[in-house]
C-alpha cells in the first residue's frame, strides 16, 4: 500500500536548438476554361472613398486563364535572408549585451552543426538595425520631448583604421528611467551635446565638463544641475596627500546622501523634497563654510585644492536638487549604463567601422532600455523584428 511520496528536484541543462522553418506554398494554374466577367453595363467601378465614407475594398485584378499563381512569402526582417526575427534577437543580444564578438558567436554556431560566417552574422546585425533605428529615432524625440530630466555622460571607443585605430566616442543619456540612449560620434567637443539636445527643455544631470558650454548657451531652456559623486571622487583623489580634510569631504557627501535616502520612499522611489531639503540644506551650510576656512591653508596646487575649487566653482548646479525633489545628486545612472561600452571593449577591443560602431549604439539603445524596464531583451527583440517590417 502506497503511503506518500518523496519529491525532488534539480536542475540540468538542454543545449539551445536551431529551427529549420519550411514554408510551403501551393501553385495554383487558372483553369483555360474560366472567363474573367466584364462589369456590367452602367454599374460604375469602384472608386476611393470620398472623406468621411466607408472604406472601398480594393479591387483586385483576376489571374488570367492559364497563369499561375502563388501566395506571397511571410515578410521576414531582412527580404530573402535566411534568418528568422528569433536567431536574429539571439544575435543581437548575444553580441550587445553578453559581449560575445561575432568571431565566437560563428564557432558557437559551428559547435551546434550550423556554419554561420562571421560577414553573414554581420549581415544580421546590419539589416537588423536597418529596422530598429526607427525605435530608437522615436525614442530619441520622446526622451527630447517629453523627459523632465536627462543624465548624460561619454566615453572613448576605438573603431579600426589601417595604420591605427582612431579614438572616437560614445555617447549615453538616460531620459526619467524612461530611456537610456546611446550615440556614436566621431568627435567630442560642445557640438556634440549641443546637436543631441537640440530643442530639449528640462534638467540636465552632468560633470563639470567645458563640453556641455555650448550647449548651455544655444539652450537656454535647459537647467544644469550638478554631480555630487564628481565631486567626492575629487576628495578621494586627494586621500594620498591630504587624507585629513579629504575625509571630511566625503563626510559630508555622505551626510548629504543620507539625507536623499531618508526623504525616499523605498517603495515607490518617489522623493520628499522638502523633507530631503530640511536635511540637507544645514550640512551643504557646513560644507561650504569648512571650505572657506580651510581652503586658504592649502596650496593651489595640492589635490585637495582640486577637490575644494570644484565644490565652489559649481555650487549653484550642485545644489539645484535642493529645489525639486525630482532631481538625483549625480549623474550615474549614465555612468552605470557606460559601463556596458567599457566591458563590451574588454571583449571586442574595437569597432570595425564608423557603421559597426553606429549600430552597436542603436542596439545596445534598445538592450539597456529593455533591462531599464526589467523586459527580456531576446523577446522584445523578437516580437519588434517580427513586427517592424510593416
Amino acid at each position: 500500500m502506497k503511503i506518500g511520496e518523496e519529491v525532488s528536484e534539480h536542475l540540468d541543462r538542454r543545449p539551445a536548438s536551431l529551427v529549420r522553418v519550411q514554408v510551403i506554398r501551393p501553385k495554383y494554374k487558372v483553369p483555360e476554361a474560366v472567363a474573367v466577367a466584364a462589369p456590367e453595363a452602367g454599374v460604375p467601378e469602384a472608386t476611393p472613398a470620398a472623406s468621411g465614407a466607408a472604406p472601398v475594398a480594393e479591387v483586385v485584378e483576376p489571374a488570367k486563364p492559364g497563369a499561375i499563381v502563388i501566395a506571397d512569402l511571410p515578410e521576414r526582417p531582412i527580404p530573402r535572408g535566411i534568418a528568422g526575427p528569433g536567431l536574429l534577437a539571439h544575435v543581437l543580444v548575444s553580441k550587445f549585451a553578453d559581449h560575445l564578438p561575432l568571431h565566437r558567436q560563428e564557432k558557437i554556431f559551428r559547435r551546434e552543426g550550423l556554419h554561420l560566417p562571421r560577414s553573414t552574422l554581420c549581415g544580421f546585425v546590419q539589416g537588423s538595425v536597418v529596422l530598429l533605428n526607427r525605435i530608437v529615432d522615436a525614442m530619441w524625440e520622446d526622451a527630447k520631448t517629453n523627459a523632465r530630466w536627462i543624465c548624460i555622460d561619454a566615453t572613448g571607443v576605438l573603431v579600426f583604421a589601417k595604420e591605427k585605430c582612431s579614438r572616437n566616442h560614445f555617447w549615453v543619456m538616460v531620459a526619467e528611467r524612461d530611456h537610456a540612449l546611446f550615440r556614436y560620434t566621431k568627435t567630442h567637443d560642445g557640438l556634440v551635446p549641443a546637436k543631441l539636445l537640440e530643442g530639449y527643455r528640462g534638467y540636465l544631470l552632468a560633470d563639470a565638463s567645458a563640453v556641455y558650454h555650448e550647449l548651455y548657451r544655444r539652450e537656454p531652456g535647459i537647467v544644469e544641475v550638478g554631480c555630487w559623486a564628481h565631486g567626492r571622487r575629487g576628495a578621494f583623489d586627494a586621500l594620498s596627500s591630504d587624507e585629513p580634510r579629504a575625509l571630511v569631504i566625503i563626510g559630508f557627501i555622505r551626510l548629504l546622501y543620507d539625507a536623499h535616502l531618508l526623504a525616499t520612499d523605498p517603495r515607490t522611489g518617489v522623493t520628499d523634497g522638502a523633507k530631503r531639503k530640511a536635511e540637507a540644506q544645514p550640512v551643504i551650510d557646513k560644507l561650504y563654510a569648512w571650505i572657506a576656512a580651510e581652503r586658504p591653508k592649502v596650496a593651489d596646487e595640492a589635490p585637495i585644492a582640486k577637490a575644494m575649487n570644484y565644490l565652489v566653482n559649481n555650487r549653484v548646479p550642485l545644489t539645484r536638487f535642493l529645489d525639486d525633489g525630482l532631481l538625483r545628486l549625480d549623474n550615474n545612472p549614465s555612468e552605470l549604463e557606460l559601463r556596458r561600452e567599457k566591458v563590451g571593449a574588454h571583449n571586442w577591443l574595437y569597432c570595425g567601422s564608423d557603421d559597426g560602431a553606429h549600430w552597436n549604439a542603436t542596439v545596445v539603445s534598445l538592450v539597456a532600455s529593455c533591462q531599464l524596464h526589467e523586459i527580456e531583451p531576446w523577446a522584445y527583440l523578437r516580437d519588434v523584428l517580427t513586427l517592424l517590417p510593416s
